[in-house]
């Protein structure tokens, strides 16, 4: 009971990939009013937990995560207007998504060597925004591209804060009574976010992401 009663909160960082699944790791461009593909690649991810044992088993936690997802720059350009003896410069950005949720996490104990594995469902709210890109052809075509070059590009723009969810599993390994070795995989999803500077905008995009990090939990 002292032992529990000590070591109530936690701290935990981790790092680690974000992997693009869906929608949102589709690589594949489209022009149409309400496309909403991510072209989005493997990128880092970074958590800070928090967390309050309410029982030895069951704990409540804030997680809060940041990620970097870059566009795919070769799907981009192979979905862009092509032609004969033309080239093309592309430009791309990297989607930002930052989250803030609350939820629960269950400790299992296993075996006789500390290991704890750690089932665990977190809600709450993301801020993202469309990254953007942009295309400019040109050619070697004496009166073609050449004296009138021309650009596609979609228009970088700001996210609305909406909700978005996780649900994972942790596998612990304890270095001491109150420091552990951690590595989780979750799957993170989000409802549709839409434009926060083009109300009339019909595109709904969700970012979905499997998330493999590694880090260290301390018990205070």
């Amino acid at each position: 009971m002292a032992q529990q009663s000590a070591n109530r909160f936690s701290v935990q960082i981790s790092v680690g990939a974000a992997l693009p699944v869906g929608k949102f790791g589709k690589k594949s461009l489209s022009y149409n009013p309400d496309s909403s593909y991510g072209l989005a690649k493997a990128g880092p991810i970074a958590n800070i937990k928090v967390g309050y044992g309410l029982s030895e088993k069951l704990s409540l936690s804030l997680l809060v995560s940041g990620m970097i997802n870059r566009e795919d720059k070769e799907s981009f350009e192979s979905g862009s207007f092509q032609t004969a003896n033309a080239w093309s410069s592309i430009s791309v950005h990297s989607w930002k998504t930052f989250s803030v949720m609350a939820g629960t996490n269950f400790d299992l104990h296993a075996g006789d060597h500390g290991l704890i594995v750690s089932p665990s469902v977190h809600a709450g709210v993301v801020k993202s925004g469309f990254p953007g890109d942009t295309a400019v052809y040109h050619s070697d075509v004496q009166g073609s591209l050449d004296d009138h070059p021309f650009a596609i590009w979609r228009d970088k723009f700001p996210l609305r804060w909406t909700f978005c969810y996780q649900a994972g599993v942790s596998i612990q390994y304890p270095l001491n009574n109150r420091l552990y070795l951690d590595g989780t995989a979750a799957f993170f999803n989000t409802a549709g976010l839409r434009s926060a500077k083009f109300d009339n905008d019909p595109r709904r995009f969700k970012i979905s992401t499997i998330n493999i990090t590694a880090g260290v939990r301390l018990l205070l």
